[in-house]
């Protein structure tokens, strides 16, 4: 394996490391969203059942 093929496996693995980070940090943002709306929706209904 040549330098620059080295090189180049090592950008591919940082790159992919990075994209597992950033999509793992998303997946966190959408569970934090659905945790949000499930609360919104609880609330929402225990506002219609004491009207």
């Amino acid at each position: 394996m040549t330098y620059d093929e080295r090189i180049r496996n090592l950008q591919d693995k940082v790159s992919t490391e990075v994209l597992i980070e950033r999509a793992e940090y998303e997946l966190d943002l959408v569970r934090r969203h659905i945790e949000r709306t499930e609360h919104l929706i609880a609330a929402l209904k225990a506002k219609e059942l004491a009207a």
